[in-house]
């Protein structure tokens, strides 16, 4: 589970009674964003945990590239069904090309609006690790739009 499970840096982009896109770093110090797709009726949950380089995610972190665009360049996606407690119950590695398009993000899912402080620790020049204490809260947290997923 080292590969896709977040060790240190967990940064919350969004939240709306459970996380729904989040981002950090492995044990490997390797970059994992993660996104809510859905709950299943015996309260689990199931999200994408895409690895992905430094590149990438300060691209997706400063809204130059979608979602969508994060998703088609990761380096590995897996499907990842947690508890309610965040335990990671199951993990599966799936292709971009296989993924049902029910559950791809939109095209026009960037990321919300956040303090330039929480991309540090995932910028590309950046070689230290930043504690996610230091980092500022994101302002109106809860006002932040939603990133367009399609209904399933």
């Amino acid at each position: 589970m080292n590969k896709i499970e977040i060790k240190t840096n967990y940064t919350l982009l969004h939240f709306d009674e459970y996380p729904i896109l989040f981002i950090g770093k492995n044990a490997h110090v390797g970059i994992v964003i993660g996104s809510f797709l859905f709950e299943t009726d015996d309260d689990n949950f199931t999200y994408f945990h895409s690895v992905i380089t430094q590149d990438v995610a300060s691209k997706f972190l400063n809204r130059s590239i979608s979602y969508l665009e994060v998703l088609k360049n990761a380096n590995a996606i897996f499907i990842v069904k947690k508890d309610i407690n965040d335990k990671i119950l199951s993990k599966k590695e799936v292709k971009f090309d296989k993924i049902d398009k029910a559950i791809l993000p939109l095209p026009s899912a960037f990321c919300p609006d956040i303090d330039k402080k929480m991309v540090l620790p995932f910028e590309e020049n950046n070689t230290t690790i930043v504690s996610n204490k230091r980092l500022d809260k994101v302002d109106n947290l809860y006002s932040v739009p939603t990133l367009a997923f399609k209904n399933i």
